[in-house]
């Protein structure tokens, strides 16, 4: 079976840059890339790993303050998150990313008739675009194509989200085949989640001061970090939201051009 696992990243307030992502796998594959990663974690005295908490030493990284001291601390972890990258490289992982800049949402989610198509959070709207799109193009380049299980971090928009899915399915009628089944699981206990989490909070990094000067220096920087697994990156403008609010009015069955994608050949 194909799974895919994500995770959201954003600046602290979401007012710039929201993102989210995640790797496509078999599960015989997610499976072994989610075994070496424990085992990396559990090495160094952590039961989990969160980027975030691993760049500010908070959260689960507190413990290795308190062990061994801040400076100590900070030369292990980044150890740590060196050596999972290349566990993730390893794999036979596909890296998918979808970046929604918030001044864009903000303007376009208060002109009329937004309120029928986009909510304050733009959580689910990002969520519902990613898990399209990699629906979209597991039905366009796996051979035979295959229904995908989703999986995301458990949040409080975790039930309307699921509750959702049916009529997400419904208004994607092309990429539905592909569109299996949607779970929430809690990130500390699932490394493949974890894993979606470092794509995501790296992506958000690379973007969130060059998604509207420099992108293509920021994608080349992605593509440099992720390596072959990065597979499938766009992101919304306000022109791509305004077209998507009219096709939603009008009950259309897939969503506008994105203003911005990078798509790998597939190998």
């Amino acid at each position: 079976m194909l799974t895919f696992w994500m995770d959201d990243s954003a600046d602290k307030k979401r007012e710039w840059l929201f993102v989210v992502a995640g790797f496509l796998g078999s599960s015989e594959v997610v499976f072994e890339a989610e075994r070496h990663w424990q085992a990396k974690v559990n090495s160094v005295g952590l039961d989990y790993f969160r980027t975030n908490e691993c760049h500010t030493l908070s959260g689960e990284f507190q413990k290795l303050v308190i062990q061994h001291g801040w400076e100590k601390a900070r030369r292990i972890a980044d150890d740590l998150l060196a050596d999972l990258w290349p566990i993730v490289r390893s794999a036979n992982l596909l890296g998918f990313c979808f970046l929604g800049p918030m001044p864009d949402y903000n303007a376009v989610q208060v002109e009329p008739y937004s309120e029928y198509t986009f909510e304050r959070d733009p959580y689910i709207v990002a969520h519902h675009h990613l898990i399209y799109h990699v629906a979209a193009w597991v039905c366009q380049y796996a051979k035979p194509p295959e229904p995908v299980a989703f999986t995301f971090d458990e949040h409080s928009k975790a039930t309307p989200l699921i509750e959702r899915w049916k009529q997400q399915k419904d208004n994607f009628p092309i990429a539905a085949p592909c569109m299996g089944s949607l779970a929430s699981l809690d990130d500390k206990i699932s490394p493949a989640i974890q894993m979606g989490d470092l794509l995501a909070n790296t992506t958000k990094r690379a973007f969130e001061d060059k998604i509207t000067t420099d992108p293509q220096a920021a994608l080349e920087y992605l593509k440099k970090v992720c390596g072959h697994n990065l597979t499938w990156v766009a992101a919304w403008n306000d022109k791509y939201l305004r077209d998507l609010r009219e096709a939603s009015l009008d009950a259309a069955t897939a969503p506008p051009s994105i203003a911005f994608e990078y798509k790998a050949e597939p190998s």
